[in-house]
């Protein structure tokens, strides 16, 4: 679990730090199992595997746009840490950002740190300081479009802890594992494309599929508006990010707790507030979601509010691991 830049967080980090202590996390690595019959359970080779250059990787970084991130991919080694730089580059006022680089055959991560965005719920405005949004990828083409989401970084984490419990296991397979069921408690079909400029009318979105993932990210920032007012602190969708990457990683869901330890939620005073009460229920994710969805595409722009343009998200708490792929376990 990747620290809160706001040093004075520190009721979440020592609650984060003991749920580590407490719980290890084992086998979302039982995906290898669904390897064996196909590509084994190699890991295969960390370093980078240029296949050709241009154009590279292009995108936004967005939890609302993320202007002046500086945007790095980097080859995954086999132990998930970050390999060679492959490139740079920085986003701008629309969190867009281009990398150049060769199409990579082995897993990627892209990280994308420092700027700021403005709060889709609440309107205010967040520096990034020190946290990071990542995206993890089995591979890259020439010409991908990528987006750097929360929900980008939830997956991240969970694949990452996977990878370092599991040193046999294949890393595509766990990161398209953590990348496809994070997708579907989301209601997406992918969450690696680019999310739509939820500034814009919803007809300018590349996509249905854009347009939904816009919805989404903007229905995270309305839970953190309302869990903030409740709570007469400021909660906003980094927060909200880190709690559910905590229980995403150890449970492979969205419940509100990891075993019998309620998980925090960050926030800007430390005040002890747990999932479950911004929830609204151990296992009311999917509900929260949707009542918060109803709330703020009423503020989007023209067609975000048209289900015949923009069909809602179906949130789901536990969702399916993918077919074949063993369900994330704890001792």
């Amino acid at each position: 679990v990747r620290r809160h830049p706001n040093p004075e967080r520190s009721l979440w980090d020592a609650t984060a730090m003991q749920i580590l202590k407490n719980f290890r996390f084992f086998a979302i690595g039982g995906i290898c199992p669904f390897l064996i019959s196909t590509a084994g359970c190699s890991k295969g080779s960390s370093g980078p595997s240029a296949s050709s250059s241009i154009p590279g990787i292009s995108g936004v970084v967005s939890a609302g746009r993320v202007n002046g991130a500086t945007v790095t991919a980097f080859a995954l080694n086999a132990d998930g840490s970050q390999g060679s730089q492959l490139a740079t580059a920085t986003s701008d006022s629309n969190g867009k950002y281009s990398l150049s680089m060769a199409a990579q055959s082995n897993p990627v991560i892209i990280v994308a740190s420092g700027g700021s965005y403005t709060e889709e719920a609440s309107g205010s405005t967040v520096n990034m300081g020190n946290a990071q949004l990542r995206a993890i990828l089995p591979n890259t083409a020439n010409g991908q479009q990528v987006g750097i989401t929360p929900l980008n970084e939830i997956a991240t984490e969970a694949s990452l802890a996977a990878i370092n419990a599991n040193s046999s296991a294949s890393l595509p397979a766990i990161i398209n594992s953590s990348n496809a069921t994070v997708a579907s408690a989301m209601g997406l079909s992918d969450i690696t494309i680019p999310p739509a400029n939820p500034t814009q009318a919803a007809s300018a979105a590349s996509s249905t599929q854009a347009a939904q993932y816009a919805v989404v990210l903007a229905s995270i920032s309305q839970i953190a508006k309302n869990a903030s007012t409740s709570n007469s602190t400021t909660i906003n969708s980094l927060d909200m990010m880190q709690a559910l990457a905590t229980t995403f990683t150890y449970n492979g869901n969205f419940n509100s707790a990891v075993g019998s330890t309620p998980v925090p939620v960050p926030n800007a005073t430390g005040a002890t507030i747990s999932l479950n009460s911004v929830l609204g229920g151990a296992t009311n994710f999917n509900s929260a979601m949707q009542s918060a969805m109803t709330t703020v595409v009423a503020t989007m722009p023209t067609g975000f509010n048209d289900s015949a343009t923009v069909p809602p998200p179906t949130f789901v708490t536990a969702p399916p691991t993918p077919s074949g792929a063993p369900v994330l376990t704890l001792p």
